[in-house]
């Protein structure tokens, strides 16, 4: 026999049928049970539901050591906790799962684009805790999904740009145009430099930089690195970034 304490009252689990007291009827048919009744479990133990509810779109038998959906079977074993169908805690499923759901991609989409970590849960998730959402903000943080997904590989990387037609090529053409035809160009330039950074042709330090060439100069700067004007049609000669 085995004990467990729910809500302050202890439960039994008798694991031999001899150990059932013989006061108790028992109910073989546990997924046509109701609160109160002593079943018989799939593993042969006996034991009393404590409560019958829905979750999601099936009816479950809740006991002192699980719950179990009446689609399945119920096995009395050990179990991280007694309310959720699969027998785990929120910690572990969280930490286990390996897709992303929806709300997660949503979750690290907004850590990228630098919302705080605690708001960017809270908005996702419809939390009004601020405690509750730092903490399993932080536990998401360290999954490996969710750092795939703020931190994609390489290999991830040049996926999505083959699919989009971007590649080395496009980006030095690009590159080329902006150098020899382009005026202002500000706005272009800074969207080739992210481009140049997630392709992770050159390191970051390198893009500051060449993107320096096009955003301009302290007036200081400019007066040291001042040349003769060029003719009207301002030919680059041999100058190279």
């Amino acid at each position: 026999m085995r004990e467990y304490i729910v809500k302050g009252e202890t439960h039994a689990v008798y694991d031999l049928d001899s150990e059932v007291p013989q006061d108790i009827v028992v109910n073989p048919d546990w997924k046509n049970s109701r609160r109160g009744d002593w079943v018989l479990a799939d593993d042969g133990s006996t034991l009393q539901v404590l409560d019958v509810k829905k979750i999601g779109k099936t009816y479950a038998v809740v006991t002192c050591i699980g719950t179990y959906s009446i689609e399945g079977a119920m096995d009395t074993s050990e179990r991280d906790s007694r309310y959720t169908l699969n027998g785990k805690s929120s910690y572990n499923t969280v930490m286990e799962r390996k897709k992303p759901t929806n709300k997660e991609v949503q979750f690290a989409s907004k850590i990228v684009r630098g919302v705080d970590e605690i708001k960017a849960y809270m908005d996702t998730y419809s939390s009004n805790s601020e405690a509750y959402a730092k903490r399993r903000a932080a536990l998401l943080l360290k999954t490996e999904r969710i750092n795939t997904l703020m931190n994609p590989t390489k290999e991830e990387l040049t996926e999505v740009f083959n699919g989009l037609g971007v590649d080395l090529k496009f980006l030095i053409e690009r590159a080329k145009d902006q150098v020899e035809g382009g005026k202002t160009g500000s706005d272009k330039i800074a969207a080739l430099k992210m481009l140049w950074e997630a392709y992770g042709v050159i390191e970051k330090q390198k893009i500051t930089e060449i993107a320096g060439v096009f955003q301009g100069f302290e007036p200081a700067q400019i007066e040291d690195a001042k040349r003769p004007e060029l003719p009207e049609y301002q030919s680059l000669g041999d100058e190279s970034i």
